[in-house]
């Protein structure tokens, strides 16, 4: 393997330039549009990726340790994992196509090539794919927690109260993130009163109840009192003919009602404009 890492290091520059040449007449959708400078020093890292593995006995080590951070680095710009795949091959399909002419007359030569190029290629695929997948999940689950955020979003609606306005569905996992976050920020606020308004959601089925249930009595058992809001009468009516035990919840029609509610247990009124004058 020293003769062909030994021409790949000697014809460097022009299988850099080749590469470059054939990733962007292949309308990559990611290299193909790199200003020049960027996509050589890219390739060019590759390529002595490659070289440093075949010195070292051909043990899969530089290029997938590179191609691993390569995937990491793409996915923040929008890459796919075949988009670095194809571009890699063009490159290496440079280097096999010069080096089956340099070595024509040494076919097993450039047959050691052809096996050690499979081999790198492999781990280098399997380093990227792992390396693209766990940067992939990483992103969801920020995604994740910020659509959690921002549909489950904690409000201090006044000194001692709480507001939770729930949009869309509550699963299991859901219900669990939604009590974490109340118990939290019960407690950080020194709240006395969490409304917890299900105006937004779009059924109220014996699973989204249980849920509820629980992160009420959880509430409960910190020192303040659950409070839900935005039920309908016919949702009212629906949850009654489920069976299910509301008794320890304060169930009220909408946030407002909750709000008048929550402030005299804090032994406040609301007063208004008129009286407030007369």
């Amino acid at each position: 393997m020293q003769q062909v890492t030994q021409v790949i290091r000697e014809r460097l520059t022009q299988y850099v330039e080749a590469g470059c040449r054939r990733v962007v007449a292949s309308g990559n959708r990611v290299y193909s549009h790199l200003p020049l400078e960027i996509l050589q020093a890219a390739v060019r890292r590759v390529f002595v990726a490659v070289v440093e593995d075949l010195e070292n006995g051909g043990q899969p080590n530089a290029l997938p340790v590179l191609m691993a951070r390569i995937g990491a680095q793409r996915l923040q710009e929008g890459a796919r994992i075949s988009d670095i795949l194809n571009g890699m091959a063009h490159g290496f399909d440079v280097i096999s196509e010069d080096l089956e002419l340099w070595f024509r007359d040494e076919p097993k030569v450039f047959a050691d090539w052809t096996r050690a190029l499979s081999r790198l290629s492999y781990a280098a695929a399997a380093a990227l794919a792992d390396s693209y997948m766990t940067a992939r999940e990483a992103v969801v689950r920020a995604q994740a927690e910020e659509i959690f955020r921002l549909s489950a979003p904690l409000l201090p609606l006044y000194p001692g109260i709480l507001v939770l306005p729930l949009v869309g569905t509550l699963d299991s996992e859901r219900a669990t993130q939604v009590t974490m976050s109340m118990l939290s920020a019960v407690v950080a606020h020194a709240s006395k009163v969490v409304l917890i308004d299900v105006t937004g959601m779009p059924k109220l089925d014996q699973s989204v109840v249980k849920h509820l249930l629980g992160a009420s009595k959880a509430v409960r058992l910190i020192g303040a009192m659950p409070v839900v809001v935005g039920l309908s009468p016919a949702v009212a009516k629906a949850v009654v003919a489920m069976g299910i035990e509301l008794s320890d919840v304060r169930m009220l029609g909408d946030l407002g009602d909750g709000l008048k509610y929550a402030l005299g247990l804090l032994g406040k009124v609301i007063v208004s404009g008129e009286r407030r004058r007369a």
